[in-house]
C-alpha cells in the first residue's frame, strides 16, 4: 500500500526505547563480565608467578656463580701470594747487587784494580789467541799427518798385494829349484855357504861347508855344480 507522500518517514527501529533497551545489555551484566575477565586474568599472572617463584634454577645459578667467585679469590690469593714471594726474592737480589756494585773502597785503590784486571783481561786474550793459532797449527800438522799416512796406507796396500802375488811364485820358483837342484842349505851358520846336496837315484847325501871370505864364488859354483852333477863327494 502507498504511503502518502505527506506522512512522516519512519523512525530507525534501534532508535526506539523498547529495541534499544533490547539490543544492550545490562550494565549489571558488563560489570560482572569485566570482573571475571580481571580475575581471570590476575588468576594467569598470578599462577605464572607461582611457576617462577617455585623454580629453583636461580637459586642454583646463584650458588654456582657463589662457588666460581670463591675459587677465583682463592686462587687470586694463591697467585697474590706467589708474587708477593717473588717480590721479596727481586728486592733481596736487587740489594745485594746494590751492595756489590757500591764502590767500598778508595776511587785510586778501585781504579789501579780496575786496571789490573784490565790488564790480566788482555793478557788472557793474547794467551786466547796464541792457543788459537797453536791449534790452527796443529790442525794442519794433523792434516798432514793424515795425508802422510793414506798414502803410506796406499802403498802398503800395494805392497801387500805385491806380495800376495810374488810371494807365491817366490815359493813355487825356490820349490822348483830344490827340487831340481837337490841343495839342502844351512842357512842358521851365517858367513859359511854349507848344506847337503841329496842324491835320491843313489841313496847319497854330498854335504858341502865354504868360507866365501876363502873361497871366491867361481869355485864355490864349480863345485857345487860338481856336487850336483856327482862328481865331487863333498867339499869341507
Amino acid at each position: 500500500r502507498l504511503r502518502p507522500a505527506s506522512a512522516a518517514p519512519l523512525a530507525n527501529p534501534l532508535h526506539h526505547p523498547v529495541a534499544l533497551a533490547a539490543a544492550c545489555p545490562p550494565r549489571a551484566t558488563m560489570v560482572a563480565a569485566a570482573q571475571e575477565n580481571c580475575f581471570n586474568e590476575t588468576s594467569g599472572v598470578i599462577s605464572d608467578l607461582f611457576t617462577v617463584f617455585d623454580s629453583r634454577d636461580d637459586a642454583a645459578k646463584v650458588a654456582h656463580v657463589r662457588g666460581v667467585a670463591a675459587e677465583m679469590a682463592h686462587i687470586c690469593q694463591a697467585r697474590e701470594g706467589e708474587m708477593q714471594s717473588v717480590i721479596r726474592d727481586l728486592t733481596r737480589s736487587v740489594a745485594v747487587a746494590e751492595r756489590e756494585a757500591a764502590p767500598g773502597e778508595d776511587p785510586e785503590a778501585h781504579a789501579a784494580r780496575m786496571a789490573a784486571v784490565e790488564a790480566d783481561k788482555c793478557a788472557a786474550e793474547g794467551a786466547v789467541a796464541q792457543m788459537e793459532e797453536e791449534l790452527r797449527r796443529l790442525g794442519g800438522e794433523k792434516a798432514a799427518a793424515h795425508g802422510r799416512l793414506c798414502d803410506a796406507e796406499a802403498v802398503r796396500a800395494d805392497a801387500d798385494a805385491m806380495e800376495s802375488e810374488a810371494l807365491p811364485r817366490a815359493k813355487h820358483e825356490l820349490s822348483l829349484y830344490a827340487h831340481v837342484s837337490k841343495v839342502i842349505w844351512h842357512s842358521e851358520l851365517s858367513g859359511r855357504v854349507c848344506g847337503n846336496v841329496s842324491d835320491p837315484a843313489n841313496a847319497d847325501i854330498r854335504p858341502f861347508d865354504m868360507d866365501p871370505r876363502a873361497t871366491s864364488q867361481y869355485e864355490i859354483a864349480n863345485k857345487l855344480w860338481g856336487l850336483m852333477d856327482g862328481e865331487v863327494e863333498g867339499v869341507c
